[in-house]
């Protein structure tokens, strides 16, 4: 009797142990930004739904800024050549930059119902709507996402991700090629964003996400 308490108390804390060494999931998306400044190469990284990166460099390789999503708070990494600046955003700049991040594996951050897997403060005060395509409510890709922001009693919609160009070739999480074209409903900015390349299971490591020790500007 013994014995078998023994093997179960071993079986549980075995388990136990597994669940701690489970390897999240990562994804990483190389893709290139088109704004009116011009084009940017784009690689984001994602390990589990919290931990995300998206780094943003010039053709150059002088500029490059990292927009990083952990423990619910939303910072940017500015690089000009030796020079780093690390700055927090709040409010609309954080909510619009999250929802970018999370356009490019848009099912990845949403199940089959269209239900929002990431918990973050940083849309405590906004609603993310994925809009599913007519012809298909489990597609791969919505037709747009939209951000909210609530005010009072009502919600004023101040971004919008169209998606277009997708192939009917799904992957995991995304198409084989697709574009998608970013509306913001403030300041009238727009930009677009088009997939090259995704790998699942990439290997992104934690350190991917660390915040330098810097004094923000």
């Amino acid at each position: 009797m013994k014995l078998l308490i023994y093997k179960l108390i071993y079986l549980i804390l075995a388990l136990s142990c597994l669940a701690q060494m489970r390897i999240e999931e990562t994804i990483v998306v190389r893709a290139e930004m088109i704004t009116e400044d011009g084009r940017l190469d784009l690689t984001a990284y994602k390990r589990g739904q919290d931990l995300i990166r998206a780094t943003i460099q010039d053709e150059s390789g002088r500029f490059g800024v990292d927009v990083i999503h952990k423990d619910g708070r939303i910072h940017t990494i500015e690089r000009l050549d030796e020079e780093t600046r690390v700055h927090e955003l709040t409010g609309d700049e954080a909510a619009t930059h999250l929802l970018d991040l999370l356009a490019l594996t848009p099912r990845y951050h949403f199940d089959k119902s269209n239900i929002f897997n990431l918990k973050t403060p940083v849309f405590r005060d906004y609603r993310v709507d994925f809009i599913s395509s007519e012809e298909d409510n489990e597609s791969v890709l919505p037709s747009k996402l939209r951000l909210y922001k609530k005010t009072n009693d009502t919600e004023v919609l101040i971004r919008e991700i169209i998606y277009s160009h997708s192939s009917r070739q799904p992957q995991k999480y995304t198409l084989e090629l697709w574009e998608l074209e970013l509306r913001d409903l403030v300041d009238g900015k727009n930009g677009n964003i088009v997939l090259k390349k995704m790998e699942n299971n990439a290997g992104v490591p934690m350190f991917m996400f660390s915040i330098p020790d810097v004094p923000d500007k």
